[in-house]
């Protein structure tokens, strides 16, 4: 993610390129002002994987925060303070760099399981205090959005979804983190509990307390409530 942090950077020239997936507002304005020479890449979350692994953004260096990692580089993102789940969208990182560095605010002992990156991947295993504050994970692009325009993108993209041929019992769905996409989940709950529509899985971003959703599942799984 491109954040605050990264102005100083490009300011004093030693980041020259960004290839990202968004940015964060305070960054897209000093672009904006022209402070630096080339122009920014966006990608597709789908994009970035394959220009990596096609060779098309070649990794020099990856730092890869890991909530989990032994001495010998496995990583996990299933336990630990930090815990965050699984560590798949940064294996490609992983496979494809020249050189891996693992930083991670908890050193277990080896091995460390399950194994989400394995150590033969990893050149260097950094101990830090704290990888990240997971209370700022719900904050900026990931909130929910209380914007009238946002909200009836996220009204009609659920109207579209709820009108295809694909929304009937045993459906799957996947939304992005941002508050459109997740205010488009909570749309599409409500039509769900309307029509009771039982969906087979779910796949989306949840920020702590920030709402409910109501889940139908199959029966034999029964139903759930995600927070």
């Amino acid at each position: 993610m491109c954040t605050r942090p990264l102005i100083a950077h490009i300011e004093n020239g030693v980041v020259t390129t960004l290839c990202c997936n968004y940015m964060a507002a305070t960054v897209g304005r000093a672009i904006s002002r022209g402070i630096m020479k080339n122009p920014v890449q966006f990608r597709t979350h789908g994009g970035r994987p394959s220009d990596i692994a096609n060779g098309k953004t070649p990794i020099d260096v990856a730092f890869i925060a890991a909530p989990a990692c032994d001495p010998m580089g496995n990583s996990s993102g299933k336990y630990g303070k930090s815990a965050c789940g699984s560590l798949g969208y940064s294996f490609v990182d992983a496979v494809n760099a020249e050189n891996v560095v693992v930083v991670t605010d908890n050193l277990v002992p080896y091995p460390c399981v399950p194994i989400s990156i394995s150590q033969m991947y990893v050149d260097y295993v950094v101990k830090v205090e704290e990888i990240g504050d997971p209370k700022k994970i719900g904050a900026g692009a990931t909130r929910m959005t209380k914007n009238p325009r946002d909200l009836l993108i996220a009204q009609r993209a659920a109207d579209v979804i709820a009108a295809s041929r694909l929304f009937k019992d045993g459906y799957s769905f996947q939304t992005g983190a941002g508050g459109a996409s997740l205010a488009a989940a909570s749309f599409l709950n409500d039509i769900m509990l309307r029509e009771n529509i039982r969906g087979i899985c779910i796949w989306f971003y949840l920020r702590h307390n920030l709402f409910d959703i109501a889940v139908f599942v199959n029966d034999k799984c029964g139903a759930y409530n995600a927070h």
